[in-house]
């Protein structure tokens, strides 16, 4: 049996190494060229692994019906499927893995937004504004309480 899994490297792909303060890792800086009096810091707010592995999550809150064999009675194959279909896909694995790179990513992302406060970084606080990456013309900025 195959198993496929996904993986989270805590590394900055650009130096090979984990990130340090001042990379601009999981964060740009852009000026859009009809606007060239505004810079934005863009950052993507992170997704909570159960909505990134949900299949993962399930697999393994359908763990502990198993251990209940007598008292589910028929809906333990329910269980089990869910918790084959999790294991097989690697979502299960995934899931986990996911969980401490998404709990350094909020770290990060909190750290870089207390950095670019304090005027750390490329651009200063006064002279920018915290966006998404999907941001439109004339600015979309984002609430600072998403990446907390």
């Amino acid at each position: 049996m195959i198993v496929f899994y996904k993986t989270y490297p805590w590394i900055n792909p650009e130096t090979g190494k984990e990130p340090k303060t001042g990379d601009e890792f999981l964060y740009i800086f852009f000026t859009h060229k009809d606007e060239p009096n505004k810079t934005y810091l863009c950052m993507k707010p992170s997704i909570h692994p159960i909505k990134q592995h949900p299949l993962g999550f399930f697999g393994f809150i359908s763990l502990f019906p198993l251990t209940l064999q007598e008292k589910i009675g028929d809906f333990l194959v329910v269980f089990f499927v869910i918790f084959f279909c999790s294991l097989f896909t690697g979502s299960l694995i995934s899931f986990w893995t996911y969980i401490s790179y998404y709990t350094k990513e909020k770290k990060w992302k909190q750290q870089v937004i207390k950095d670019w406060k304090s005027d750390k970084l490329k651009y200063k606080y006064s002279d920018s504004i915290l966006s998404d990456f999907t941001f439109k013309l004339g600015g979309s900025p984002i609430d600072e309480s998403k990446f907390k």
